[in-house]
């Protein structure tokens, strides 16, 4: 008895204190812990496609190596010119077959990501089709121009990454110690 006593007497004291069931945690819960999940896929998918872009860029030196040594033996226009040629379009035939992400061809594909709202989209046409109806300098231009839109894709993946808020901006401001008021803190009391 003096236990229920005890019981009725505590919670007659914490009446209107502990109000929690009255507030929606249940949503504010599993909107941080939704938005978490998102940041968390946006940076593993922000990785894929930096990953992704590394590879392309590799594979854009190794072709503009390649592309280089013909046009370097194309002035000097010697009789085994042909059979170079052969050998430097076989290697540059590999290199692109070889050129995939997670078993997905690069070279001919869009590439795309969805970072903070905005979409980066690179896509790489295949350099066979250019070698075959253009000529090595050209070729040798359009890589370069991939190159410079991957480095500036990096750097705006790596922008818009590290500027991602995953909560409100003003929800860290409300518990800042700069906004702490001593008179408001002693009225609570």
């Amino acid at each position: 008895m003096v236990d229920k006593d005890l019981l009725d007497t505590f919670k007659k004291h914490l009446n209107g204190i502990d109000d929690s069931h009255k507030l929606n945690l249940s949503g504010n819960c599993f909107n941080k812990e939704r938005k978490i999940h998102k940041f968390g896929e946006d940076m593993k998918s922000a990785n894929e496609f930096i990953g992704a872009l590394q590879i392309l860029d590799n594979a854009l030196s190794k072709l503009l190596v390649q592309i280089q040594v013909i046009l370097i033996d194309d002035e000097f226009k010697d009789g085994d010119f042909k059979s170079l040629e052969g050998i430097v379009f076989k290697e540059i035939s590999e290199i692109v077959e070889k050129c995939s992400f997670m078993g997905t061809p690069l070279f001919g594909n869009t590439l795309s990501i969805f970072v903070d709202t905005q979409e980066i989209v690179i896509e790489i046409f295949n350099p066979l089709d250019f070698l075959e109806n253009g000529g090595y300098e050209n070729v040798c231009s359009y890589l370069e121009d991939k190159k410079a839109e991957i480095a500036d894709c990096l750097k705006l993946v790596a922008l818009k990454a590290s500027g991602q808020q995953i909560f409100d901006s003003d929800l860290s401001s409300t518990s800042s110690y700069d906004n702490f008021d001593a008179k408001d803190f002693l009225k609570m009391l």
